[in-house]
């Protein structure tokens, strides 16, 4: 075989061998899934990572291997590659690693559990304490805001007061005048 065919075959053996290694990497994060909780945005969060993780590697095996290039048979490669992995072992490896992790984590879930569970009345009292706390400060509050109203009803009443006084004491001065012309 020519040089040029053997180093083309390489390239396809090394696109198969990144196709198997980024299955592997979305196995892992399957098993990380399987044990683990998760909330929808963070499955598309990581799934956006790992495509972002898988680009940045075909392109810099392209890079290396080929100087950029892209031929056919790189991607039919990484296809392969991923094809051959994921029908020959994912899906045991998926299943029993993941059982695996849980059964060595089980003993953390037992006593976290338990903590949880001796923590539950202190975390009801807290509860409890911020329920009093705020109820004391909306009786505070609501107390300043009465009397606020009440030193504002006493403000306009005094004034309403002065106001009659004056207005009061100007008819005075009018009656008095006008007696004292009589």
């Amino acid at each position: 075989m020519s040089d040029e065919i053997i180093y083309e075959l390489q390239l396809l053996w090394d696109s198969m061998v990144c196709g198997m290694i980024l299955s592997v990497g979305y196995d892992v994060l399957r098993i990380f899934r399987r044990v683990c909780r998760q909330q929808k945005w963070s499955v598309g969060a990581q799934d956006v990572c790992y495509w972002l993780v898988c680009g940045i590697l075909v392109f810099s095996l392209i890079l290396r291997k080929n100087s950029g290039n892209i031929r056919w048979y790189h991607l039919a490669g990484i296809g392969m590659g991923a094809y051959l992995y994921f029908a020959t072992i994912s899906k045991l490896l998926v299943k029993y690693v993941s059982k695996f992790i849980q059964f060595l984590l089980s003993p953390l879930r037992f006593f976290g559990r338990q903590i949880k569970r001796l923590l539950k009345p202190l975390k009801n009292f807290i509860k409890m304490v911020r329920i009093r706390h705020k109820q004391k400060l909306n009786e505070k509050r609501q107390k300043r805001k009465n009397d606020k109203i009440k030193r504002q009803r006493l403000k306009d009443e005094m004034r309403k007061q002065h106001a009659e006084d004056k207005l009061s004491s100007k008819r005075g001065e009018r009656d008095g005048k006008g007696k004292k012309e009589l």
